[in-house]
C-alpha cells in the first residue's frame, strides 16, 4: 500500500507499524517487480532493509539477513554513511541516507 507520503526511514517505519504493517521488502524477483509497479508513480521508495547494525551486512527489519537483492550498478557504496535502501522506479536498489525525507513510503501487510 502506498501511503502517498515522503518521509525519513524511521518515520516511514513508524507510520507502517501504526497501520499494522511494515516497510515493503521484496524477497524475490516477483515481489520486486510487483513493488516496482507501485514505485513507478513515486520515483523511489524506502525498503525495509538496512545495514545500520553492521556496515555492509544488510538485514530485514526483523534482523534476518537479506537473501535477494537487486542493486543498481556500483551499489551499495555507502557514499556518505548510507545505511538504508531505496528502490528506484526501474526496480534497482540504492543505499542512501536514512534521514532523507524525500523518499516515498510504501507499506506491506
Amino acid at each position: 500500500m502506498s501511503t502517498g507520503r515522503k518521509d525519513s526511514f524511521e518515520n516511514g517505519k513508524s507510520l507502517c507499524a501504526k497501520a499494522g504493517g511494515a516497510l515493503a521488502c521484496p524477497r524475490n524477483q516477483a515481489e520486486n517487480t510487483a513493488l516496482q509497479e507501485i514505485v513507478k508513480a513515486s520515483e523511489q521508495t524506502y525498503l525495509g532493509i538496512s545495514d545500520v547494525q553492521t556496515e555492509g551486512k544488510f538485514v530485514y527489519l526483523n534482523g534476518e539477513p537479506v537473501t535477494y537483492t537487486n542493486w543498481n550498478t556500483g551499489e551499495p557504496n555507502n557514499n556518505g554513511n548510507e545505511d538504508c535502501v531505496a528502490m528506484y522506479d526501474n526496480g534497482k536498489w540504492n543505499d542512501l541516507d536514512c534521514s532523507n525525507s524525500k523518499v516515498s513510503i510504501i507499506c506491506e501487510f
